[in-house]
């Protein structure tokens, strides 16, 4: 499996989830960022962001779950490595396996990191979640390579509804996120959208 970087604790667990840092130090969390990087490097085979995901969920692994600092260690650094489903599963299996049920926490840290790997795919800068709107913000390449024909096909295949435009020079999508939805339906549709768009990677040129 491929090694991928987690970029700021404050991304993808969140500024007020400290449950990472707070285990394994901040210099050590930086040498598993920067060995992560390292290994990524001049491996990419498609093109790929290093996404920041900000949803605003309860997403990291607590010590009152896993208390053992090597173990969390352990588990973030196979958490970052997921793929896809058989990937979350073997984690969900030897979660329970070894500690017991997870909580919702944990629940959400295998979501937030599944969604982070999709946006990495689809060319997204950044998904940001502001109570009921999702922005996701394009990088430069996914500016150039989707059209707005692309971003609303790939629209199709979500719930949420949406607007397109442009914010300086990239494209930016906000997504509103229904009042009835719950966060694993709100979070599944955004999921939809963001693989959908992954898929159109490569199949317009670029420019």
């Amino acid at each position: 499996m491929r090694d991928l970087s987690i970029r700021g604790a404050g991304n993808l667990l969140g500024k007020q989830q400290h449950g990472f840092i707070d285990s394994v130090g901040y210099d050590l969390y930086s040498q598993m960022l920067a060995d992560s990087v390292a290994k990524k490097q001049g491996k990419q085979t498609t093109p790929k962001t290093d996404a920041t995901v900000e949803l605003g969920m309860e997403a990291y692994l607590p010590a009152t779950y896993i208390d053992d600092q090597q173990q969390k260690i352990e588990m973030y650094k196979r958490i970052r490595q997921i793929e896809g489903p058989e990937d979350v599963t073997e984690i969900q299996n030897d979660l329970i396996d070894r500690f017991g049920e997870y909580p919702a926490e944990v629940t959400n840290l295998l979501a937030v990191s599944q969604v982070k790997i999709q946006a990495d795919a689809a060319l997204i800068e950044k998904l940001h979640r502001n109570k009921d709107q999702i922005v996701v913000t394009l990088s430069d390449q996914g500016t150039a390579q989707f059209s707005g024909e692309d971003v609303f096909k790939a629209l199709s295949k979500t719930k949420l509804r949406a607007t397109v435009g442009m914010s300086g020079e990239r494209m930016v999508v906000k997504l509103v996120i229904q009042p009835k939805m719950t966060q694993p339906v709100w979070l599944a549709e955004l999921s939809q959208f963001v693989v959908a768009l992954g898929e159109l990677v490569g199949q317009q040129p670029v420019g």
